[in-house]
């Protein structure tokens, strides 16, 4: 799928809201059940917009 600039961005920006950016260490899920990791995160909103995750990382 081909993504026009602006529309990275966007997408990118809106990948940062579901999962901001940490520090090496950050906090991460610590195994309940109502939370996802990272990747999944990032998988879920990828799999919505049509992409694949490492696409959304690249732009996040």
């Amino acid at each position: 799928m081909s993504v026009p600039g602006t529309a990275q961005f966007a997408l990118g920006g809106m990948a940062l809201e579901i999962e901001p950016m940490r520090s090496v260490g950050g906090a991460i899920p610590n195994g309940t059940d109502d939370l996802c990791t990272l990747t999944e995160s990032l998988q879920l909103f990828a799999d919505d917009i049509g992409v694949e995750r490492r696409t959304v990382e690249g732009w996040r």
